[in-house]
């Protein structure tokens, strides 16, 4: 059988219906739940199918098993002929003779859900299919009403009766240019919120995303998997801040004229947690304000707030284990958020018990700088993946003190930062600037969270705690160096 490779239809232009009413009503998202012999959900197929032009169509087919498989037959943003109500979609694999047919406007039958459904069928001439026997993915595909399109072809979900935000199935390509307002299915008119953070995954087409206003959020993730551009140099970079009791607000302690994030909405993240905020007070110009860290009483700090709106629920769980004496976060603008993804990770907590860095990569840097070891700890580490961040304390040498900070994977070294400083007169050689050897709880600092940027290259927000300061930081991978970017410094108030 000949094959019709998806590309097949690459003259077909790829320009949706003018106007929401010229759209298909066929257009959308599609779902089907899977359960094996025993009644239990076993898979979910989503099938995405959007209209071009007049007489075509995208088509995309995604089916996730609850082992964490995930199957994906799709057109590539190429349409398929639509003929007397259906589209068929040819595997593109001249070993393998097989194809899918979706009936748009499928009869009613027995069997057959109630509302719009759309109905898959698929055949096979080949020995072995391209799929496990099963996950078929024949069956009946749901509507979800949930889920609508533009004339752009770009897909939204409501998130609540008179707002949505844009996610991912859509034609995005180009400049995707987020729209203030969007009508649904019904005609009612719909804020947009903003973007969901994988809505583009995939997607390098894109080449920029444009949104309508600074009220529009774009989540962690959003341009990571695009081809927009990015410089670290430019971006606006985020600062730390703290929170009041309630762990609602947060400031970040600031002067009259010093920066805070200012483009696009903000973000408040503490570890892979990323909730959005709004600017709730602004009393840098307060002289009788203090600036710094006071915990009890941020209302008369000196600083730009921050207001979250967390449920119970929600706020007991990002920040769990943590009372808000304990807890950094930072603050940021739209466009590091969506350059950016924030991977669950574990860090040390005192009491915990320290742990060692491995003795490889002691080795290594004894080594490397040609000092012997007098301490080291693991400080944080991801959950999933490679990464993990080390402080390495040295002998001193010529009463000189020195501290590395390690980003390894592997036990194998990425990219280091070093610290030196002359030890204090009247100081002995055992002398730790760190204090990691103090049972931990001044010396081992706190990791606020750990962002990558698309290429894996990490920033690592670092609050350095004392009795009487706190000192944050960023450790921004550049390569095989650890740029350390001063951010904040904090004078600690005490009650």
């Amino acid at each position: 059988m000949k094959k019709l490779i998806i590309s097949l239809l690459a003259a077909l232009a790829l320009i949706p219906a003018a106007g929401a009413k010229g759209l298909p009503t066929w257009g959308g998202r599609y779902v089907q739940s899977i359960y094996d012999d025993n009644g239990e959900l076993f898979a979910v197929g989503e099938l995405i199918i959007i209209p071009v032009g007049n007489d075509g169509a995208t088509f995309c087919l995604t089916i996730s098993d609850r082992e964490g498989s995930v199957m994906t037959y799709d057109t590539d943003f190429q349409a398929l002929p639509v003929k007397d109500n259906r589209l068929v979609f040819y595997y593109p694999d001249e070993e393998i003779e097989y194809s899918v047919t979706v009936e748009l406007s499928p009869g009613k039958e027995a069997g057959c859900p109630e509302g719009p459904f759309v109905k898959l069928s698929n055949h096979l001439e080949s020995e072995y299919p391209p799929y496990a026997s099963d996950i078929q993915p024949e069956g009946y595909y749901i509507l979800d009403g949930n889920c609508f399109l533009d004339p752009s072809g770009y897909l939204y979900a409501k998130v609540r009766e008179d707002a949505c935000v844009l996610v991912k199935g859509g034609l995005y390509q180009g400049k995707v240019s987020v729209p203030e307002k969007v009508k649904d299915r019904s005609g009612a008119e719909l804020k947009v919120l903003g973007v969901s953070g994988n809505t583009f995954q995939g997607s390098l087409e894109v080449t920029g995303v444009s949104l309508a206003g600074p009220d529009q959020m774009a989540e962690p993730g959003t341009f990571t998997y695009t081809a927009a551009p990015y410089d670290w140099d430019k971006v606006e970079k985020p600062h730390f801040a703290y929170p009041d009791p309630a762990l609602s607000t947060f400031v970040i302690p600031a002067e009259p004229g010093e920066p805070v994030p200012s483009k696009g909405g903000k973000w408040v993240i503490f570890k892979h947690f990323a909730v959005p905020a709004t600017l709730s007070g602004d009393t840098r110009a307060n002289e009788e304000a203090d600036c710094g860290r006071k915990d009890w009483e941020i209302s008369s700090v000196k600083g730009v707030f921050y207001q979250t709106n967390l449920s119970d629920e929600e706020r007991a769980k990002m920040f769990r284990g943590y009372e808000s004496y304990e807890v950094e976060t930072i603050v940021c603008g739209n466009e590091y958020a969506a350059f950016h993804t924030f991977p669950s990770f574990s860090r040390w907590k005192y009491p915990e018990g320290v742990q060692d860095a491995p003795l490889s990569i002691e080795a290594k840097l004894a080594l490397e700088f040609d000092r012997g070891v007098l301490y080291s700890r693991r400080v944080a580490w991801l959950r999933e993946g490679p990464g993990e961040l080390d402080i390495i304390e040295f002998e001193h040498k010529d009463r000189q003190a020195m501290v590395a900070f390690v980003w390894q994977k592997y036990d194998e070294i990425v990219a280091t930062c070093t610290l030196t400083t002359g030890i204090p007169e009247g100081e002995d050689e055992d002398y730790s600037i760190w204090a990691v050897d103090d049972d931990g709880t001044y010396g081992i600092p706190d990791v606020v969270t750990i962002a990558l940027d698309r290429d894996g290259n990490a920033d690592i927000f670092v609050a350095k705690n004392s009795p009487e300061s706190i000192r944050c930081f960023i450790l921004h991978q550049n390569g095989s160096t650890l740029e350390q970017v001063e951010t904040d410094y904090w004078y600690r108030y005490l009650n």
